[in-house]
């Protein structure tokens, strides 16, 4: 049956707005499209957001004068910026928006394929890290360096080929005055280089062959190297002590016996080397005996993805299958509608329907599911979604999390922080943490999806929550 075209939430200078792709602490990202039906990702900046005051709109203007200036294959491309906008609502209401427009990468992130199911083959991180490096290597030449490379901000193509995202503290290799280094401490302590660790000056394009080096491990390793590049880390310490033995040795436990080869090794091993002069360049890389091995082709890597979306499916399958044989059994510790969760009644709304509040009860309203984009972190459920959201809201109090409860919609923001150990106390390592949102999506009338949704903070550890929670 053919799906009822959606209408769009709002319209910003020609181009119609449809569902949020992401939100962070600033800006939200909005699947838009134009009067010829072209789509695009168009990350919107809120004026009335206090974050968004002179300084976060000059460093947008930063970002979007470095970015104009670039196109590669393997970066996501700027199409269009404006400073000073109006966002019209579909009920009339209006804001004034700042608003950059970007080509929309439509497979999502790589990591999450790594999560739902499993590292890559040898051959295959080979094929993305090659891509990474081309556009690193194209970014270094034009004398500008990321500066916050992480799992969420390599993404894939329509035809899974790699494309670096988020150019927000992207900054010139040679500094601000010149110097070739940089001082501003910035991005995600779980792939800074050990000198922003230590508030130190640093080289850009070293800081960024550091990152790499970690996203390349986990790609074939399944997990990341160590909590954060710093001499307390127990894995970290190994190899800035000039024991990568050990550190090998470790990693290697829980994998089979040569697993890891001994140019890999000696590739990531030089790659993240604590004296940032002692680290191998972009010309080592590229001449490294681990970049000469064998390379997937397109036609491999599209046939893996295939298995792998089959996988995906065939779980999602069978846990659908799974909850029907539930349903029709005793459902004990079910919970009814008008049931209380927490201080509220919730009531299932649908999708664009106007929001009440009376008598203590709130009619939530409930989004329709759009698959635009292929995202791992989601799972289908055919319970009730006043029983799906009373297990969620009880696990993540379980787990000393306080989620912050929308009051219109199926929705939910939560910070997880890890609980840390006496040994990791005693060193004052700083705990994994990242934000969160999940919320309920109407699929049809039996059917909701449950969507989580990093929004910052450590992407590793949001992905063992996550699959941790669906669980």
């Amino acid at each position: 049956m053919m799906q009822q075209q959606k209408q769009p939430t709002a319209t910003l200078d020609g181009y119609s707005l449809h569902q949020t792709l992401g939100s962070g602490i600033s800006a939200k990202v909005k699947l838009g499209k134009d009067a010829q039906g072209n789509s695009f990702a168009i990350k919107i900046f809120d004026k009335a957001n206090a974050r968004n005051d002179a300084r976060t709109l000059q460093l947008l203007q930063l970002e979007v004068d470095t970015i104009s200036k670039l196109n590669h294959p393997h970066m996501v491309n700027l199409t269009s910026f404006k400073e000073e906008a109006e966002l019209v609502k579909r009920d009339g209401r209006k804001k004034r928006v700042a608003y950059i427009v970007l080509e929309l990468i439509t497979s999502g992130e790589l990591f999450d394929f790594v999560s739902s199911t499993g590292p890559f083959t040898e051959v295959q991180a080979r094929h993305f890290f090659t891509q990474m490096l081309q556009c690193l290597h194209y970014l270094h030449s034009n004398g500008v360096c990321h500066r916050d490379l992480k799992p969420e901000n390599i993404l894939l193509d329509k035809d899974f080929n790699v494309k670096i995202a988020d150019f927000g503290f992207a900054a010139p290799i040679e500094g601000r005055d010149g110097s070739g280094q940089l001082k501003t401490v910035l991005g995600t302590l779980s792939y800074m280089a050990p000198e922003i660790l230590a508030r130190q000056p640093y080289m850009g394009h070293s800081v960024d062959l550091f990152a790499v080096g970690i996203i390349l491990f986990i790609i074939y390793a399944g997990h990341p190297p160590f909590r954060q590049a710093d001499p307390s880390d127990p894995h970290y310490k190994l190899i800035s002590n000039n024991r990568s033995d050990f550190f090998w040795k470790k990693h290697s436990e829980s994998k089979p016996a040569g697993y890891y080869s001994d140019s890999f090794k000696d590739l990531i091993t030089s790659m993240l080397q604590r004296n940032p002069n002692q680290r191998l360049s972009m010309a080592d890389i590229i001449g490294h005996p681990w970049l000469q091995g064998q390379t997937s082709t397109q036609e491999e890597i599209t046939a893996e993805f295939a298995t792998r979306f089959q996988k995906v499916k065939s779980d999602r399958h069978a846990e659908a299958e799974r909850n029907q044989a539930l349903k029709q059994g005793p459902r004990a510790g079910g919970v009814r509608r008008g049931e209380n969760i927490g201080n509220k009644v919730y009531m299932n709304g649908a999708a664009g329907e106007e929001v009440k509040s009376e008598d203590n009860v709130v009619y939530l309203q409930m989004d329709e599911y759009d698959p635009v984009l292929e995202k791992q972190t989601q799972f289908f459920t055919t319970y009730e979604p006043e029983q799906v959201w009373k297990t969620i809201v009880d696990k993540l109090k379980d787990k000393d999390v306080s989620p912050e409860l929308s009051e219109k919609k199926w929705k939910l923001n939560f910070e997880k922080v890890a609980e840390l150990d006496e040994e990791e106390k005693k060193n004052n390592v700083v705990p994994d943490s990242f934000l969160g949102q999940i919320k309920l999506l109407k699929v049809d009338q039996d059917t909701i999806c449950v969507d989580f949704a990093h929004r910052g903070g450590n992407t590793w550890y949001f992905y063992e929550q996550y699959n941790s929670l669906k669980e």
